[in-house]
């Protein structure tokens, strides 16, 4: 609680996050999801602050009442710091109050359709799942649409402008389509990939955070695989001395070896 940013957690206290998400899935591969994982983590510990703010600070006018409503669940001693070191100081309520302005005079605040459904679901279903990733048109129309039909002018006009894009050129990236009607992405956050989809998971061409992971776990199998051949091969030969068929391991030859493998 009493740190300003994400960034101020030591590398010990996120490491205790990991090791306890760990304990919760049985994956041999599960190291190679540490980094994302723990953005993710990120991502929750920032959205609940903000949900803190809007819940328990905003409402009130002064400090002294803000201080009093401490929220279920934090101490109170961490609510004083946060609400004196954070939430209440100018610098956080400048900037808080001109995101407020920001989103309401952009395009971002054409809502989602798809309720508590990750967006990265229906970018699977729409053929993430085959490697080949729908364009910003599809995502924008599946997670806009409300009974099949998107809903509101804005909706209607903002998509038939990304399709206009995509049809006259075809070259663009995905991110170039994004930033070119929603603007500049933040490094946290690309409209229309929901939470996790970060600005550095895009490059020049298509979006490859998938291929990227798939890329990463076919090393990981491939290196489990010369393993277990290994492993056989030696066990073959225990098997074989132990039966007579092949001298003790100390006199064993490399020529032996290579015949088995």
């Amino acid at each position: 609680m009493q740190v300003l940013s994400w960034k101020d957690i030591q590398n010990t206290e996120k490491q205790h996050m990991w090791e306890a998400v760990k304990e919760c899935f049985d994956n041999p591969n599960i190291e190679l999801y540490r980094d994302d994982t723990l953005e993710h983590l990120c991502t929750l510990w920032t959205n609940w602050r903000s949900l803190l703010n809007v819940k328990f600070v905003r409402p009130y006018k002064s400090k002294v009442e803000v201080l009093k409503n401490v929220p279920s669940g934090v101490n109170v001693e961490d609510w004083k710091w946060l609400v004196t070191n954070k939430f209440m100081t100018e610098k956080f309520q400048k900037i808080s109050q001109q995101n407020t302005k920001n989103r309401s005079a952009s395009d971002m605040g054409m809502p989602h359709r798809i309720g508590s459904r990750p967006h990265r679901e229906i970018i699977y279903e729409n053929g993430g799942k085959d490697s080949t990733p729908p364009d910003l048109g599809v995502i924008f129309l599946k997670t806009r649409c409300k009974n099949e039909k998107l809903d509101g002018t804005r909706e209607k006009e903002k998509y038939d402008e990304i399709v206009k894009t995509i049809m006259s050129n075809p070259s663009l990236s995905n991110l170039e389509i994004v930033e070119k009607h929603f603007g500049q992405q933040r490094h946290g956050h690309v409209y229309g990939y929901g939470g996790g989809v970060k600005r550095k998971n895009f490059n020049d061409s298509k979006y490859t955070y998938i291929k990227e992971l798939e890329a990463k776990l076919h090393e990981k199998d491939e290196e489990n695989r010369n393993l277990k051949r290994r492993m056989d091969v030696f066990e073959s030969r225990l098997i074989r001395i132990e039966n007579g068929d092949l001298p003790s391991l100390g006199t064993t030859t490399s020529d032996d070896i290579q015949e088995d493998a």
